[in-house]
């Protein structure tokens, strides 16, 4: 009989030892993916949001359409400008002046080019935009553009692009870190993907720039 209770004990002993070393185990191996992660869907976002800034550059507004800015960048073109001579070269600068030219020349240059410089994309990673890094699924950003009028009662262009944490983050293996995680969300991360039932809008939380309500010239809430 003793040597039954020792057992259940040992048994008992190893099992709490097992449950403290995952309870102090998880929320550090959790973090360590939330910042990895974030990092790549942040980088991601960041290309996402060049290629936007270049097509509004050149059409006047954002695109909610991933093929559309996808094949902008792989089969347009943007308008560059640089000087025609050296601004200390005195000389150079008196015969333009004299020749009723300003030093400023416009050229066009393909926009798979320079729309990511000094960064250089694949052709595939281009195409691959559009997809939330770690998704098995394949699950796209939420990308939307429209517009908003500000005080004066000017109408500007906006976009807003995001991913939720659910959508790149371990759901299976950190699943109560995950929900804890969209709980105690900043108001920066919150993001609404609806309503209830009650017609209040629901909330998740995760990684974005933009805002289709204000012009916030493109910020993300990654505390850039």
């Amino acid at each position: 009989m003793k040597r039954v209770v020792e057992i259940i004990l040992v048994v008992i002993v190893a099992f709490l030892i097992y449950y403290i070393a995952m309870l102090i185990y998880t929320p550090l191996q959790f973090e360590k993916e939330l910042t990895e992660r974030s990092k790549t869907v942040v980088e991601k976002l960041k290309d996402i949001r060049s290629a936007e800034r270049f097509y509004k550059g050149k059409y006047g507004k954002f695109t909610d359409n991933f093929d559309t800015l996808i094949n902008f960048v792989l089969y347009d073109s943007v308008k560059m400008e640089r000087k025609l001579v050296d601004e200390d070269d005195s000389v150079a600068m008196a015969q333009l002046k004299k020749a009723g030219k300003k030093n400023i020349e416009e050229y066009y240059e393909s926009a798979f080019d320079v729309v990511f410089a000094p960064k250089k994309l694949t052709e595939q990673e281009v195409r691959d935009l559009r997809y939330i890094p770690y998704n098995t699924e394949q699950k796209e950003f939420h990308l939307a553009a429209g517009e908003a009028v500000t005080g004066s009662t000017m109408v500007l262009p906006t976009v807003e692009c995001y991913a939720l944490y659910p959508d790149f983050l371990n759901y299976v293996e950190y699943k109560q870190e995950v929900i804890n995680l969209i709980d105690l969300a900043t108001e920066e991360k919150k993001i609404p993907i609806g309503v209830d039932k009650d017609g209040k809008t629901v909330y998740s939380a995760g990684l974005k720039f933009g805002s289709l309500e204000s012009n916030n010239n493109e910020n993300g809430n990654w505390g850039e």
